[in-house]
């Protein structure tokens, strides 16, 4: 307990109870209820990580951002002078570990809302495990949303060696592998998951956009029927097989799509379908208009709009 003169005393045993009641009432999603819980442990032992980087990730899930930087950045800090007072030579290999598993949690909701010691968080969850995944995925999302993404493609790669079934991940490595222009590699790492696992909506657009770029219309086609399957009410799926259609001269299959995704968007207001919907028309009406070949921009742009909204869940 904290006295007056901020002077504490460990009881670790209370603290616990309140721990365990937190985790039940979160098994019972009652999020509010198990925060308020871990709020009293932390009366009962005021220096212990864990239970500030669990407040942080419960308040990240209700999307209280401040609140969830707060003690995301607390976590760290206790973790950080706890290096700081000894270093890590009395620390066991266990220990060390949950330190780096913390920090990846902590640095992923900093770097989520944007706080500024999300990087340091996040290198230091590194170095002191290499081999944890979820922090090399955290740290490589900090990377791409900041414009390194060739930082970005070391991380994800890292990650990869020890994690080839997390969905999120093997995304936002093919999407950069295909930012860079890495074709051949961004179409590979999507292959190898899917002999296991069914592509997600977001691998169906990056290999879209991929077989786009090497002129394979006929697979781009297949793949965008694909996403419609999976999200027929999706306009810009509709669009972007309309533009496809337009490119390879199917005016009427164009047409038709395009018509769809109009009367679909309607109601979804895309503005990316939106502007597909009316380059596609005004091709129609003029086909010795060459500026027919947008597709792997809209494409991107929807991707990088994705990849902008990742987030670690553990």
């Amino acid at each position: 307990m904290i006295d007056q003169n901020n002077n504490y005393t460990i009881d670790e045993a209370k603290a616990y109870e309140h721990q365990q009641a937190a985790r039940n009432l979160f098994k019972k999603n009652k999020i509010l209820e198990g925060i308020e819980e871990l709020k009293k442990a932390i009366r009962y032992d005021p220096v212990c990580p864990n239970h500030f980087c669990n407040i942080g990730y419960y308040y990240m899930e209700i999307n209280q951002g401040k609140e969830a930087v707060i003690y995301a950045r607390r976590c760290y800090e206790l973790i950080d002078e706890a290096i700081k007072a000894t270093g890590l030579q009395d620390k066991p290999q266990g220990q060390i570990k949950d330190f780096s598993n913390m920090l990846a949690t902590a640095g992923s909701i900093m770097e989520y809302y944007g706080d500024p010691n999300a990087r340091r968080c996040l290198e230091t969850a590194v170095r002191l495990n290499p081999k944890n995944w979820g922090a090399r995925y955290n740290l490589g999302l900090y990377y791409l949303k900041n414009g390194l993404t060739e930082h970005a493609i070391n991380e994800f790669e890292a990650a990869y060696k020890f994690n080839k079934h997390y969905p999120d991940l093997i995304t936002v490595l093919a999407y950069s592998y295909n930012d860079v222009g890495m074709i051949e590699e961004s179409i590979s790492v999507i292959d190898a998951y899917k002999q296991g696992h069914p592509l997600t909506e977001e691998m169906l657009y990056i290999l879209a956009d991929n077989y786009y770029g090497l002129g394979r219309d006929s697979e781009v086609m297949g793949i965008l029927k694909e996403v419609i399957e999976k999200n027929p009410n999706s306009a810009f799926a509709h669009a972007a097989l309309g533009e496809v259609y337009a490119h390879a001269g199917w005016e009427k299959e164009a047409y038709d799509e395009i018509m769809i995704a109009k009367s679909l968007n309607e109601i979804e207001k895309d503005q990316d379908a939106e502007n597909i919907i009316k380059k596609v028309l005004n091709w129609l009406d003029d086909p010795d208009d060459d500026n027919n070949t947008m597709l792997p921009i809209f494409l991107l742009l929807l991707l990088k709009k994705k990849m902008l909204e990742k987030r670690y869940s553990r």
